[in-house]
């Protein structure tokens, strides 16, 4: 996150749709329509072919829902693509939405891809938003009792926490969360949560900056 505290997004290829196997013809069928959203040409021709075929996707996704495809559906709202702006809240939305579809197997793969990409798009969200989001994704750990999906829900919960002062609250919950992520091999997000940590136990400026230096 940048100083201004817009996501710097075109970073790295986490972003990139990936191709997953289909589980059944819906998904098939919505799989062959996300293929042929183009990058390139930046034209007219591809901005409206781009947005008829994100909306016919949206509009399968609402009878048919599909964690593979809402993965790829986030991926994209993530940096944007032709006709289709960069959106965080879309982006996000639909990374939920891939948790609360999620049957196992077929998208393990993309695990650590999506929570990582979770946990960016959390800096840049406002507590009313980032809150609701934290509740479906307890709700959906009541359904899918996945250790990752345990990790970012209560990641989320700590970033509320940190959000509305709660220091404490949020300390405990981070680490809780970085046991979670030890537990699952995760150690790019048991990072995250010792360094949130550290920055919310940091007195003053000069703790502060030294606790940034270590961490980046």
């Amino acid at each position: 996150v940048g100083q201004s505290g817009h996501l710097q997004m075109a970073c790295h290829d986490k972003a990139k749709i990936i191709d997953l196997s289909p589980n059944g013809p819906h998904e098939e069928r919505m799989g062959a329509l996300l293929q042929k959203i183009k990058r390139t040409p930046a034209n007219r021709n591809t901005r409206r072919q781009n947005i008829r075929l994100v909306d016919n996707i949206t509009g399968k996704l609402h009878s048919t829902p599909s964690a593979g495809i809402s993965f790829n559906m986030a991926q994209m709202y993530y940096n944007g693509i032709v006709g289709i702006p960069s959106d965080v809240h879309k982006a996000l939305e639909y990374y939920v939405i891939t948790w609360e579809t999620m049957s196992g197997g077929q998208t393990d793969a993309i695990i650590p891809v999506l929570n990582h990409n979770m946990d960016e798009v959390s800096y840049v969200l406002e507590t009313g938003a980032l809150r609701k989001f934290a509740v479906r994704l307890h709700a959906a750990c009541e359904i899918n009792h996945i250790a990752e999906l345990k990790l970012i829900a209560t990641m989320f919960s700590a970033r509320v926490a940190d959000k509305e002062a709660l220091t404490a609250k949020a300390i405990g919950l981070y680490r809780d969360a970085k046991a979670i992520a030890l537990s699952v091999g995760d150690k790019n997000l048991a990072l995250v949560c010792s360094k949130r940590k550290a920055i919310l136990k940091a007195i003053g400026q000069r703790q502060l900056d030294r606790v940034v230096g270590k961490y980046d």
